[in-house]
């Protein structure tokens, strides 16, 4: 067990609201199956040009209670 960092870059649809092709749609479900399993995480962005979305501040992790 350890620090890790996982990055992905590139090209396709996203933000459409489309399950099944969306980007963004499926990195938000990467990163609740992360929460899910236990991972603690401190960084999830899914950045595009001149917008950021920040999947941590969608939904708190399991071992941290929502500020909102």
């Amino acid at each position: 067990m350890g620090s890790w960092i996982i990055e992905v870059e590139g090209h396709g649809c996203h933000h459409n609201k489309r399950e099944d092709i969306d980007a963004d749609l499926a990195f938000k479900d990467f990163v609740e199956r992360l929460k899910t399993q236990g991972h603690t995480l401190k960084r999830a962005t899914f950045s595009l040009t001149g917008q950021q979305d920040d999947m941590l501040a969608t939904s708190p992790t399991p071992s941290e209670p929502s500020s909102k």
